[in-house]
């Protein structure tokens, strides 16, 4: 039925394809356990989605990355005996790295998730360019060599402009890291305004 609510269940080994059920199961619903309620949240996802439900769909995403990002770290660091039971030695070793690459992503672009977190990333890369620069090329020591250097940096990123002084291996890795940004931004957008 539309609009369903489940009062006082848990859907711990449930999938939905095709179900018409309220967001609030978001809220009142889910899974004890991070990762049951991740595997929940991406099926509501994926059913929020094909529904045409983008608010649900936003929602479920966002308690998919949470209970994610609560599962890999429990993975590598919890010691409650589920997780050093099932993961030992080189798994919790490896789970380590895997909760850091979730983490590096979240920073950079929140998994997807958030614009500004993707400016920040790139406003902190202008940063490291005006650094690069002004210790390479101009006199660190003075304050406008910094402000300079700054305010070129975008049309160094953008390639509208290419200092002579720059290599062209440096120019490439501008480039590369540019198609990367660009990338995510436009997966972002697609992501946000995608309509069924």
């Amino acid at each position: 039925m539309i609009g369903s609510e489940f009062p006082g269940s848990q859907f711990h080994f449930t999938s939905f394809s095709n179900t018409h059920v309220s967001e609030e199961i978001l809220d009142n619903n889910c899974p004890s356990y991070d990762n049951l309620k991740r595997v929940f949240a991406r099926s509501l996802r994926t059913n929020f989605s094909s529904l045409g439900n983008n608010e649900g769909a936003n929602k479920a995403i966002k308690i998919e990355l949470d209970s994610t990002k609560s599962h890999l770290y429990k993975k590598w660091r919890s010691n409650e005996s589920y997780y050093r039971t099932k993961y030992k030695g080189w798994s919790r070793f490896y789970s380590f790295f895997q909760w850091l690459g979730f983490k590096l992503l979240e920073f950079i672009w929140g998994n997807g998730e958030s614009i500004l977190k993707l400016a920040r990333s790139i406003i902190i890369l202008l940063f490291i360019m005006t650094l690069y620069d002004v210790f390479r090329f101009r006199d660190s020591g003075a304050v406008l060599s910094y402000w300079t250097s700054f305010k070129n940096m975008p049309s160094v990123l953008l390639s509208i402009t290419k200092p002579y002084e720059y290599s062209n291996s440096y120019v490439s890795i501008i480039y590369f890291v540019r198609l990367i940004a660009f990338g995510l931004f436009m997966a972002i957008l697609i992501k946000r305004f995608n309509k069924r």
